[in-house]
């Protein structure tokens, strides 16, 4: 069977990370393509034996969006009409819509995997019309969350599963560190939807209490110098750190007394299954569309706290760093997504699926 994967092309992105370990577990037996967006050097490894191509090139960048966009939809047409696979599985939106127009006449079986809120994907009447008419041609979808599940219509959802990222076999440890750091740290890029402002605010609240500790934030992105700004009015230059985006994050992270996500809407967020494998007591926003309540039962392996509430985030990080034996009890239960997010299992999961769609 030939089955090619399609994504937007992130060199670091999760969505590339997951197609690459089940693409790796599925070439002895299939051919595997990947089609990206651009050309990228991936991070992740994969086997020499998957093909990659490419849809980008430097010209397109200077056409207006229009003509951009048709070539894009033309390349992405030739490359499939070369690859000639038996199954396309989408981690991509635009690119699910290009690819559902090319072949709306053709009989390719295509799975579309949703990898963020859908509510927060899904804004503007074009993409709201463009999935109503499209999405009838997809044969399988995708969710990580059942409220991910839950934005689309019944019919899509009679024909869809829920499969949830794997943990990065790297971050798989036999034992939670003991030489904890008086470090607070988080992981994401510096964009609107990570919501690291409401991080900064809560830790202005403990700053005073715990002069011990620091905040390291890892990633980059549009808003760092919005971030710096922030950090400057709370008088924060000394306590907190942009790190910026590094190789080496679990060496990193490993040794910190506590993780915090502050997003305001996640698909599965990467960043809180590695901090929780690697026994990192986790403090994460119980926001839309579900993947941090999936992961985390509630003061057992990590705490859950409402979006966009400072007060509520200072509470919890308080309360991790001033009682030990309850930050140590979290962060050994926290080692357990291990277990449920089990690289094979997850695998196995999705070969299954891809089998059961191309068998109809």
């Amino acid at each position: 069977m030939k089955i090619l994967f399609v994504f937007g092309g992130k060199q670091k992105g999760g969505a590339e990370r997951v197609i690459t370990n089940l693409a790796n577990d599925m070439i002895d037996e299939h051919e595997v393509y990947f089609l990206g967006l651009k050309e990228i050097d991936s991070f992740y490894k994969f086997d020499k034996r998957i093909k990659y191509y490419f849809v980008e090139n430097k010209n397109l960048k200077k056409e207006n969006f229009i003509i951009r966009n048709i070539r894009r939809t033309m390349s992405l047409a030739k490359k499939i009409k070369t690859i000639n696979p038996d199954i396309i599985i989408s981690f991509a939106r635009e690119q699910s819509y290009r690819i559902l127009f090319t072949n709306y006449f053709n009989k390719r079986k295509i799975i579309l995997s949703v990898r963020n809120d859908p509510s927060h994907e899904y804004t503007n009447i074009i993409q709201k019309i463009a999935m109503r008419i499209l999405y009838v041609r997809v044969n399988g979808f995708v969710f990580q969350t059942t409220e991910a599940q839950q934005f689309f219509s019944k019919n899509i959802q009679k024909k869809s599963i829920i499969i949830p990222n794997p943990i990065n076999e790297k971050y798989i440890v036999s034992n939670r560190s003991k030489n904890r750091e008086k470090i607070i740290i988080t992981a994401g890029r510096l964009v609107e939807q990570k919501n690291h402002i409401l991080l900064l605010n809560a830790f202005a609240k403990i700053k005073d209490d715990f002069k011990d500790y620091n905040l390291i934030i890892y990633g980059k992105g549009e808003l760092k110098e919005d971030l710096e700004v922030k950090i400057r009015e709370l008088g924060l230059e000394k306590r907190v750190i942009l790190a910026g985006e590094v190789d080496d994050l679990k060496d990193k992270i490993r040794n910190a007394s506590l993780f915090v996500l502050p997003s305001l809407y996640e698909g599965m967020p990467n960043s809180l299954i590695e901090a929780m494998a690697l026994g990192i007591p986790a403090i994460s926003t119980d926001c839309p569309c579900g993947g941090p309540r999936f992961l985390i039962k509630n003061n057992y392996n990590g705490i859950l706290v409402p979006i966009n509430n400072p007060d509520s985030m200072a509470d919890a990080m308080k309360d991790l760093l001033s009682n030990q034996d309850k930050a140590d009890d979290i962060g050994k239960n926290a080692m357990k997504i291990v277990d449920k997010l089990n690289p094979k299992k997850i695998n196995n999961m999705w070969i299954n699926y891809i089998n059961e769609i191309t068998r109809k």
